[in-house]
């Protein structure tokens, strides 16, 4: 065996196999999409082969990888990328890998924004700036303010708005929820958006392994009950929108209906809870009250 040439078709065997045998739920496609990767081509040429042999190095590259994610860390985290709205954003393990679910708060923010002659948002929480960034991609009018408490993750979002162009339209900055300097004034902006830390701290020794052992838990412990961060940024985003402002958040199917009476609370109108593309409920809107002046 130690004489055999190194094939495409051989790593990807060995790869796919090792990933099987770890459980991870789509070991082939994986397999493929590691070795493009690594390789710098394209998955289609992996699969015909017409790259030739694997140059020197990348099978024991290729090993690496499949070991660390056999070990269970995030594809994202090895490729340093992952798709978000049809876009390619750059991750580390400093930010959330963002998820399909998320786009659903993306595609509901650029529905209210619709039609707006100068459309502004802030996002609360931006990681590595999926959502700011999508919505200022969809829409070349709008300025976006994305806020993040993690220095690294404001890091990996400033990356971002580079890589997608709209750095002059989208500014990233290091701060507390809606407590951050760099941030226009209360009631100059219609539309907040965010994806705060909502999993209970209890829960923790359940989620998946990827999750809990390489994800920051700084973007998922939402607390005793998951909702404390959300508790606090309530009130602020009372005090920071106009009447008529928009709220946007997502937050766990089961939190929906006690998230709907929080934002009642903290006197926001004419709620309204989307569901995802599996039925369940993942974002909630709801509108400031008062008179607009």
């Amino acid at each position: 065996m130690a004489h055999n040439v190194t094939t495409w078709a051989s790593l990807l065997l060995e790869g796919t196999t090792r990933l099987r045998e770890a459980g991870v739920q789509l070991p082939r496609l994986e397999a493929e999409l590691l070795l493009a990767h690594l390789a710098g081509v394209r998955r289609e040429d992996v699969l015909a082969g017409t790259s030739g042999s694997p140059v020197r190095g990348l099978a024991a590259r290729y090993r690496r990888a499949i070991a660390r994610r056999c070990g269970g860390e995030p594809f994202a985290y090895i490729a340093g990328h992952k798709e978000f709205m049809s876009l390619d954003f750059a991750v580390t393990p400093a930010v959330l890998v963002p998820r399909p679910e998320t786009e659903l708060l993306v595609e509901t923010a650029i529905a209210r924004l619709s039609g707006v002659a100068r459309p502004s948002a802030v996002e609360v929480g931006t990681g590595s700036g999926a959502v700011a960034i999508s919505m200022a991609v969809a829409i070349p009018a709008l300025r976006v303010w994305a806020v993040d408490v993690s220095a690294g993750a404001v890091r990996v979002a400033r990356t971002n708005a580079l890589r997608h162009g709209v750095e002059g339209r989208v500014q990233v900055v290091v701060g507390d929820l809606l407590e951050a300097p760099g941030l226009p004034p209360p009631g100059t902006v219609g539309l907040v958006v965010a994806n705060l830390p909502y999993v209970p701290a209890g829960v923790f020794g359940r989620l998946a392994p990827e999750v809990a052992l390489y994800e920051p838990r700084l973007a998922l412990d939402g607390g005793k009950d998951g909702l404390e961060v959300v508790s606090r940024f309530l009130p602020q985003a009372a005090r920071y929108l106009p009447p008529g402002g928009s709220l946007g958040l997502e937050c766990d199917p089961g939190q929906c209906t006690l998230l709907t009476e929080l934002l009642r609370q903290a006197g926001f109108e004419g709620i309204e809870v989307c569901q995802d593309l599996s039925g369940r409920a993942r974002v909630v809107w709801g509108v400031k009250g008062g008179k607009a002046d």
